[in-house]
């Protein structure tokens, strides 16, 4: 008898185990939003930011497998970006008004209007995507707002350097170093990566000023030599 009340209580420690494993909220650990019906449409068509939202189901293998990468995403993203999570199985009336059928369904937002994403899932490609489609661009030639305070001092100081007779080089040289640690960036604390990323902006943005600066150079030298 005693036997089997400890294989019961046993069985019912482990249930409880898996469910709260398969429960996508983490507690206060979790770098993942969590929606529901009270603040889903507030968050991703009123907050004023860009992001992801991933429709899930705590029973669905596909779903349990994403867990981690969710996380990960949510915790290298930039704070400006939202990276929630709908739980379908408690939520389903506000799913089925989304028309989610399929699990998990990932949707983004940009500027408050909804999108389907289709492609790749992995972390790589989805932190590219991210990066390149969601996050504001530290420019700080043309937008100087979405620069961090470090962001704009470290845009003076390049935009100097760019002026100077290597230059291009020089910008070359550090996007592409910033690159090859952004490639492999597993050692990377999430603060240190996106100051990385923020640099790397700055310097693209900075190169494509130049360039574009030195083509219509070009082109008003050819028109005067015509003329």
């Amino acid at each position: 008898m005693r036997l089997r009340l400890q294989c019961i209580t046993f069985l019912v420690f482990l249930y409880r185990a898996l469910a709260s494993s398969d429960n996508e909220s983490d507690g206060p650990v979790s770098a993942v939003l969590k929606l529901t019906q009270f603040n889903f449409e507030s968050t991703v068509f009123r907050s004023g930011k860009n992001g992801m939202v991933k429709f899930y189901q705590s029973w669905c293998g596909h779903s349990i497998k994403m867990k981690r990468t969710w996380e990960q995403l949510a915790q290298l993203s930039d704070p400006s970006i939202f990276i929630a999570s709908i739980d379908c199985g408690k939520e389903m009336d506000l799913c089925k008004s989304y028309h989610i059928t399929t699990y998990p369904t990932f949707r983004y937002y940009v500027n408050g209007v909804e999108h389907d994403y289709d492609d790749a899932k992995s972390l790589e490609a989805l932190r590219g995507f991210v990066d390149t489609t969601l996050a504001p661009r530290c420019n700080p030639i043309n937008n100087i707002s979405a620069c961090s305070e470090r962001g704009k001092e470290y845009g003076v100081k390049w935009i100097a350097k760019s002026n100077v007779s290597d230059g291009a080089t020089l910008l070359q040289s550090e996007i592409t170093r910033l690159d090859k640690m952004l490639f492999d960036p597993q050692s990377v604390t999430p603060d240190l990566l996106r100051w990385m990323r923020e640099r790397r902006d700055i310097l693209q943005t900075i190169q494509q000023t130049k360039l574009g600066t030195n083509e219509n150079h070009v082109k008003k030298s050819s028109s005067d030599e015509e003329l």
